[in-house]
């Protein structure tokens, strides 16, 4: 760390402020880390707002393909379409069409708890967003704190400590919780984001099984 330089030669004490470069490389180990942790945060965001768009979750060649099915009477077909999707689409139809030979209403609740269920399973893929930003702010602590350890067992070396010293050794080992925080927060925001994206996204997917479910259940 900067502090154990500036131990060793207190004249050497800067008089200008420190730029983020150097506050960074007073993390140690600790700031690589952050940025690993941040990068693997971003690239679950993008995953995951992936896998929400209405093209994946409801892919339009799926509904008109679902759409002719039902209009003609090929229940089974759909049925077969629908479980071979593998989309979030495809699931609810699936769950609806199991119980054909049954009520519409029986039918629709099928449906629904199938979107719970969905609902759910995505959910849980969110969450593991907020997991990764804790698990940031609690390595960012374990930084700061371990540069306040290495900082005063520095200044107790010497034999006039300055005031000057001290103030710039806690600058120091405030820099990892500063950038840890930075990490964490946009890890809860996008959780946030996603966790209603999830929900929104399911809505809407469920507005249109529902309809072809409607469809398939007319008499013919």
């Amino acid at each position: 760390m900067l502090t154990l330089l500036l131990a060793q030669d207190p004249a050497a004490v800067p008089r200008t402020a420190p730029g983020i470069l150097q506050f960074f490389a007073c993390t140690g180990f600790v700031g690589p880390l952050l940025l690993l942790l941040g990068g693997a945060a971003l690239v679950l965001v993008v995953r995951r707002w992936l896998e929400l768009r209405p093209t994946t979750m409801a892919p339009e060649g799926l509904q008109r393909m679902l759409e002719n099915s039902v209009r003609q009477g090929q229940v089974d077909q759909a049925y077969a379409q629908a479980t071979a999707s593998r989309t979030a689409l495809g699931e609810l139809v699936a769950a609806g069409l199991l119980l054909r030979g049954h009520s519409l209403d029986e039918m629709l609740a099928n449906t629904e708890r199938s979107a719970v269920k969905e609902s759910l399973h995505r959910q849980a893929r969110v969450v593991a967003i907020a997991r990764l930003g804790t698990t940031i702010l609690l390595m960012a602590l374990f930084g700061t704190v371990t540069g306040l350890m290495n900082m005063l067992s520095t200044l107790s070396a010497l034999k006039e400590p300055d005031v000057t010293l001290l103030m710039i050794g806690i600058g120091e080992s405030l820099a990892s919780t500063a950038i840890g925080l930075l990490f964490a927060l946009g890890c809860y925001w996008f959780y946030g984001a996603l966790s209603v994206r999830v929900v929104t996204r399911l809505l809407h997917v469920r507005e249109i099984a529902e309809e072809l479910l409607v469809e398939a259940a007319r008499p013919r």
